[in-house]
């Protein structure tokens, strides 16, 4: 804790994982890692050779000891096949207890992932409009992430957060070894991360305030703000918090309303929402935009990838790094949430704690 201000929530939220599913994965995970432990043989490769080396010897040897190793090289290629489809058997028993293994911790974190292309590909264009992420040609996924669903019908509800990577073709000319002018084409990212909405209390103006570490880029639709013919020009914030003037860039619609949002206690929490989403993401700095306006909060993380559940790894050092990976992009929403003291995201099996905004002291929930 720092002060009065909840920090460090990613710890909290990792430890209380552990705390709850620590003993189911020690009952079904270790039994996977063991099953696991399995190392590929190197046996196709050697019988291959070994049939090679017999088929050679019964055409090209014409001395009898020579000949004599025909019989023996033909029995080692048949023995080598022999164990090769042995082996063959083992790596699919592998794949399969890998498979099994990323199952279990798909079941066990309780997270969806899923393809919302044709539910919920509008939010590009809604954040987009917003300026939090640029023009693009190529979506790569388009990922839902959040609390599992119980039933199939619920899939269609709105995501937790939605990662997703966004890139276009770029031409640039150059000058080559020759003096000659060129152009060629190369794909830039313009954005790999998670975007979210929450909701805020209290807070329905129409005026505008962006925070942010990152570019943004030109409001347009419903964000943008035009009178007389001219876009308005936003007015540029800084608070009395080096800490947070460092981190964050603020441009609001209202000077007033914006130093009356960013009141010392907020400051803090964003100060401390910047130093939770770097452990969160193992990133050294946080690209982060918040926009907020209309009573919602529009946000887009960098994360620079994704985890993929469905190919976790058995090792045990390496499967504890990437479920806190996972652990903290799928708990980003409810981070920025309990900082920032908004309505509280649907939780996770393992988050059995709320933010009480009276006493701001960390609960277990009821």
């Amino acid at each position: 804790m720092q002060g009065d201000w909840p920090t460090d929530l990613f710890t909290q939220q990792k430890a209380q994982f552990n705390g709850a599913m620590g003993p189911k994965f020690e009952t079904h995970i270790k039994p996977l890692q063991d099953k696991i432990g399995a190392k590929k043989h190197p046996w196709n490769i050697i019988s291959v050779l070994a049939f090679i080396g017999g088929g050679l010897g019964t055409f090209g040897l014409t001395n009898i000891w020579e000949q004599a190793l025909i019989p023996a090289l033909a029995a080692t290629g048949l023995g080598f096949f022999a164990a090769n489809s042995v082996a063959r058997k083992k790596n699919r028993g592998l794949r399969a207890a890998k498979a099994d293994l990323g199952r279990y911790v798909q079941e066990a974190i309780g997270l969806d992932m899923y393809d919302v292309r044709g539910t919920h590909g509008h939010a590009l264009q809604t954040f987009r409009q917003a300026g939090l992420i640029g023009y693009y040609e190529d979506v790569h996924y388009l990922a839902g992430l959040g609390p599992k669903k119980t039933t199939p019908s619920n899939r269609q509800s709105p995501p937790q957060s939605i990662g997703t990577k966004l890139t276009r073709t770029q031409t640039e000319t150059y000058t080559d070894s020759e003096g000659r002018t060129r152009t060629r084409q190369r794909i830039v990212k313009v954005f790999e991360g998670l975007m979210l909405e929450l909701d805020i209390d209290d807070f329905d103006s129409d005026n505008r305030i962006l925070i942010t570490s990152r570019r943004t880029y030109r409001f347009s639709g419903s964000f943008d703000r035009v009178k007389h013919g001219r876009r308005h020009k936003m007015d540029k914030v800084k608070t009395a918090s080096l800490a947070f003037n460092k981190s964050y860039k603020v441009r609001t619609d209202d000077s007033t309303l914006a130093h009356l949002f960013l009141d010392p206690e907020r400051v803090m929490r964003l100060n401390n929402l910047y130093a939770d989403l770097r452990q969160a993401l193992g990133v050294k700095r946080v690209s982060i935009s918040i926009l907020i306006t209309k009573g919602r909060i529009w946000v887009a993380l960098e994360t620079h990838g994704m985890p993929n559940l469905k190919t976790v790894s058995s090792d045990p050092e390496k499967l504890d790094d990437e479920i806190g990976a996972i652990i903290g992009q799928a708990a980003v929403p409810h981070m920025i949430a309990q900082h920032l003291e908004l309505p509280r995201p649907m939780p996770y099996a393992w988050q059995d704690y709320i933010l009480d905004s009276k006493n701001l002291e960390i609960h277990q929930q009821v």
